[in-house]
């Protein structure tokens, strides 16, 4: 919802969260961002309310046609949204994927396919462990939809805080990438490809996290009961990204 205040003479963003929504979180990773994020205005967290800057022209990143400039464009921005960490108030992306993983174990009759992926995606995430990478406060939902252009500036919108290592804060792009190609095969080549050649990992790593991100939110939906043909489509990306790990 938007709208426009006199006594603000701008216009705002009204968002409502939902129930889970930590509110707070957000209001204060848009204040740690502080240039490059659309600003909050006001906070209710007790009615889970945010009043947020409302960015112009707005369109997303999805407007730069070219998937290299794209690419480059998201890096870029990325680099500055990897923080250090001032406070372990956030969630862990362990703590996600654990609790999700957890879920499908023990519950495989409910979570079908996705559970027998599931033993995969974790053997991958304990590769990423094992590298002993140093862990920042990410974004944690750096798709394309939430990279809003702001006069001549990409800017962030919608962060949710999430202590992870700096590799994790590219799944929501490669996903965003491969979910809006009707070629996904070559979208998850050229992207990892792109990738690889611009952040300190190789294109290997950047599928299995990929996979593991796939996965770990499959395992959410199904816990929510969410509808099947969601699930589906990401079972099918899932599928072709751990077929492009297996060629890498």
């Amino acid at each position: 919802m938007s709208g426009y205040s006199k006594k603000l003479e701008k216009e705002f963003v009204l968002k409502i969260c939902r129930p889970n929504y930590l509110v707070n979180n957000e209001c204060s990773m848009l204040k740690k961002y502080d240039k490059i994020a659309c600003k909050c205005i006001y906070i209710s967290e007790e009615d889970r309310i945010l009043l947020l800057e409302k960015l112009e022209p707005g369109y997303n990143i999805n407007q730069i046609k070219n998937r290299e400039e794209r690419i480059k464009c998201f890096v870029q921005l990325m680099k500055k949204t990897v923080i250090e960490i001032d406070d372990k108030k956030y969630i862990t992306y362990e703590e996600r994927i654990k609790k999700g993983f957890l879920s499908a174990t023990e519950n495989r009759q409910k979570y079908g396919e996705t559970a027998e992926l599931v033993p995969i995606a974790y053997e991958y995430y304990k590769e990423i462990q094992n590298l002993k990478l140093k862990k920042y406060l990410l974004h944690g939902d750096l798709g394309v939809g939430n990279i809003i252009k702001s006069g001549n500036i990409w800017k962030v919108i919608d962060p949710q805080g999430v202590i992870a290592e700096e590799i994790f804060e590219v799944i929501k792009f490669v996903r965003s990438e491969i979910e809006n190609d009707e070629n996904v095969t070559q979208a998850i080549a050229e992207t990892v490809e792109r990738l690889s050649k611009l952040i300190p990992y190789s294109k290997g790593v950047i599928a299995k996290v990929t996979f593991i991100e796939l996965i770990r939110v499959n395992c959410w939906r199904i816990g929510e009961n969410d509808i099947r043909e969601y699930v589906n489509k990401k079972l099918i990306l899932a599928k072709e990204v751990l077929k492009s790990i297996n060629s890498i």
